[in-house]
């Protein structure tokens, strides 16, 4: 079978500059955007062929056409870890020209997708909310690869302190709050003031054109930007008269 690629956006949970070290999700339990989903338990145990040689490659490019080699660090066996609906991994970057690249975007947020290179072994359709769900149930992975672009919408980078500021429900519901009462006082200013405002505009097609290009149709001559500024104070006295 032709091997496949999913792409995910990893969840970055610490980076170690010092050992060019990070730990990422490389797999969320979820339907990604082509209406697939790959089972944890295919991952954890896709993990045992996959550990003897744990590569990590740059945009699933198994050979460059420099020669070179295209590996750009690996992820060490010790720190595979099986949760309940996501699976983690570390990736060490290598020092080689075309790794620095990746670690540097890696290291500071410019880039933040992982992909997994697989082969299908066993698979099923599962109906969902009238979608038919392709489910991936064993594998063979081949390699994991850093790339710029990812499918599932579930694992989203979370830089440690940089990239995860949640805000907490009471925080929420405080804005909230506040919109819904500065709405309410613009709208109850409307429309105590509606005739006043509407005494601004006597002609409204006339005046949105005043208000671009004042009464000369050139919008760079002096005699357009003299009136624009004269309409402009014209609109903020009116206002700040209203406004009390």
């Amino acid at each position: 079978m032709e091997p496949k690629m999913k792409y995910f956006y990893p969840q970055v949970k610490a980076v170690d500059s010092e050992n060019r070290r990070i730990t990422v999700c490389i797999s969320k339990d979820e339907i990604d955007r082509h209406n697939e989903r790959i089972e944890i338990d295919a991952i954890a145990e896709a993990l045992k062929g996959y550990a003897p040689n744990p590569v990590v490659l740059g945009d699933h490019q198994h050979r460059l056409s420099t020669g070179k080699s295209s590996v750009i660090g690996h992820a060490p066996p010790e720190a595979f870890k099986v949760l309940a609906d996501e699976v983690d991994m570390d990736i060490i970057f290598s020092t080689t020209e075309n790794a620095e690249t990746y670690w540097v975007n890696f290291r500071d947020g410019h880039q933040k997708a992982i992909s997994i290179g697989f082969i299908d072994c066993e698979m099923r359709f599962e109906e969902i909310d009238g979608r038919k769900i392709y489910v991936t149930t064993k594998l063979e992975l081949l390699e994991v690869s850093c790339v710029a672009v990812g499918a599932n919408r579930g694992a989203l980078v979370k830089v440690a302190g940089m990239f995860d500021r949640q805000l907490d429900a009471e925080t929420e519901e405080k804005f909230a709050r506040d919109a819904t009462k500065q709405i309410s006082e613009l709208k109850t200013f409307c429309e105590e003031n509606f005739e006043n405002l509407k005494s601004l505009i006597t002609d409204s097609e006339r005046f949105a054109e005043s208000l671009m290009l004042g009464d000369d149709s050139d919008p760079s001559s002096p005699a357009g930007d003299e009136k624009m500024a004269e309409q402009f104070d014209r609109i903020e006295n009116q206002i700040t008269l209203i406004g009390g």
